[in-house]
């Protein structure tokens, strides 16, 4: 006998918890794939970086990109953003010291570099 509950599951005998491991084991990747850490659709490039201050913390930059960095050294953390762009950013007790945007345009640009210069948001 071949029954329907609430949630539109076949429910037979002894097929019960196949299929109810099978939906749950769908539906928990496609809430996951989503959040990876360091993996954004955010485009890094001279705009973002001018949004980016030196000792902005961590977690501010996070919400910001909305996803945490991947880890890459001690204090260093990456994300892999839309379009082939990727920001690269140091920090010291948390908060950012260097940001390094490498744009679509396959551009490096250092938040450093740019405030040394007097250059970051004037291009």
């Amino acid at each position: 006998m071949i029954r329907l509950n609430c949630f539109g599951v076949r429910i037979n005998r002894g097929g019960r918890i196949l299929l109810l491991s099978t939906s749950i084991a769908i539906s928990s990747q496609a809430v996951f794939a989503g959040g990876e850490a360091g993996s954004t659709a955010t485009v890094f490039n001279r705009r973002f970086l001018a949004k980016i201050q030196p000792m902005m913390p961590y977690l501010q930059l996070s919400a910001m990109i909305g996803t945490p960095g991947a880890k890459v050294a001690d204090q260093r953390y990456r994300w892999n953003g839309g379009r082939n762009s990727h920001l690269e950013v140091t920090l010291a007790a948390g908060k950012i010291v260097d940001a390094t945007v490498t744009s679509p345009k396959n551009e490096k640009i250092s938040l450093l570099e740019k405030r040394r210069r007097g250059r970051v948001g004037q291009e």
